[in-house]
């Protein structure tokens, strides 16, 4: 899928004036210093309508603005509470003043033009704030189905809601694999996002359950859910949740004692990289994304191996890329932009991961052959944020190694 120019809408005037947002959603007191070690920017306070009191914010929220983080606030939202919202978030602004708002979680079809006013009074209240709602993944029963029943349910966000930003729950890891219709989802917010001219953000699955499908997520599958989204363009990323604090959560990135858990490990490796390639990124136009199939042996034969509902790369059908070569099963993605002043870029990621499977375990190599008038390509260096140049041979990067479920960033160097 492709897009244009992004114009500057109240949303990506937000994005654009604010560092990358990458936190976590949290509901309950917690040790800031400790939350601030994963390097973390932002923080995504829970606090419902019917909890908001002085103690809670002071639990909550503030421990987070002394901190110095940027915060968010997350609320449900059930119908016949508008009035219980208006007071909630104005006694909510005196105290922290949020930059914020995420208001409902995941609600019905049927409730969202009750919602849609709701949002527009925070938006009157809050005028310097991030306005939007946690939409539904495609992981509930009534999309199963028929994909225009999630098509249309994202038009009814966007005509209703009008979010400055479109974020969006779908937890992928469960029962040992990932879900079927990981990419599809990314790609459809993504097309809804992009024709409602709105950035776009994603939940980060960091839990486990301790009954039901979820399972903890690997180091190879926590890479994997995040570099993807920025290779599609997702231009802020939350973590679901810091704390296990009720259940049916096993476990957050810390468990009921308030201790790191793997997942809160591999979190901490990744958030350096994340914000260094999101920087950029969030100032970017995401103008395609391409699956790069993955090849299996079955029967006797290779076969490519496409997910559901991904745009399969195809040779010379692409401006600068020629072909991209993957050399493991699950593929690869390759993901382009545009800055302001026209220049290209692109992000591959290594689609390869697994169950219980690290980020060494899950290395391998793409390889891309560029048009000739790509005279080279410089990679964001996801340790230091700074731009290295990377030599081809012939116009071709090969055999370039990346850990499981990791990508990199690279600039485009075109002749004059």
């Amino acid at each position: 899928m492709s897009s244009t120019q992004a114009e500057s809408t109240p949303g990506h005037d937000w994005v654009r004036a604010h560092q990358f947002q990458i936190g976590a959603y949290n509901d309950v007191p917690a040790d800031m210093e400790e939350y601030k070690s994963f390097g973390f920017t932002a923080y995504l306070g829970g606090i419902r309508l019917s909890h908001m009191s002085e103690e809670r914010v002071e639990r909550v929220m503030t421990p987070a603005v002394e901190a110095g983080l940027d915060v968010h606030w997350f609320t449900w939202y059930r119908p016949g509470e508008k009035e219980q919202f208006i007071e909630a978030e104005q006694f909510l602004r005196e105290r922290v003043a949020p930059i914020g708002y995420s208001i409902g979680d995941e609600n019905r079809i049927e409730q969202l033009e009750e919602l849609g006013p709701v949002l527009e009074h925070a938006r009157q209240a809050a005028p310097d704030a991030l306005i939007y709602h946690a939409l539904r993944g495609k992981d509930f029963p009534e999309f199963a189905d028929d994909p225009e029943v999630y098509v249309n349910y994202m038009d009814t966000v966007a005509e209703q809601l009008r979010p400055d930003m479109m974020m969006f729950n779908m937890y992928p890891f469960y029962r040992g694999t990932i879900a079927d219709f990981f990419y599809d989802n990314l790609e459809r917010v993504r097309d809804q996002a992009l024709a409602s001219n709105v950035p776009y953000w994603n939940w980060l699955q960091a839990f486990a359950w301790t009954e039901g499908p979820f399972h903890s997520p690997s180091e190879s599958e926590i890479r994997l859910q995040a570099f993807v989204s920025l290779a599609y363009g997702y231009s802020g990323l939350f973590y679901w949740k810091y704390i296990a604090s009720y259940e049916p959560y096993a476990h957050g990135m810390l468990d009921y004692e308030e201790k790191p858990t793997p997942s809160a490990e591999y979190i901490r490796d990744i958030v350096p990289e994340l914000k260094h390639i999101g920087e950029v990124v969030k100032d970017l136009t995401s103008t395609s994304v391409h699956f790069v199939p993955g090849r299996r042996y079955r029967d006797g034969e290779w076969h490519n191996v496409l997910p559901i509902g991904v745009t399969a790369f195809k040779r010379g059908q692409h401006p600068f890329v020629l072909d991209v070569q993957s050399s493991n099963r699950r593929g690869a993605v390759l993901g382009t932009f545009r800055d302001d002043d026209g220049n290209a870029y692109f992000m591959i990621v290594n689609g390869n991961h697994g169950a219980d499977l690290s980020a060494a375990e899950t290395a391998a190599a793409v390889s891309l052959r560029f048009r000739p008038r790509v005279d080279g390509v410089e990679r964001l260096n996801r340790q230091t944020g700074e731009y290295e140049a990377v030599p081809l041979d012939n116009h071709t990067l090969s055999h370039y190694v990346l850990p499981g479920g990791t990508g990199d960033l690279f600039r485009i160097v075109q002749k004059p």
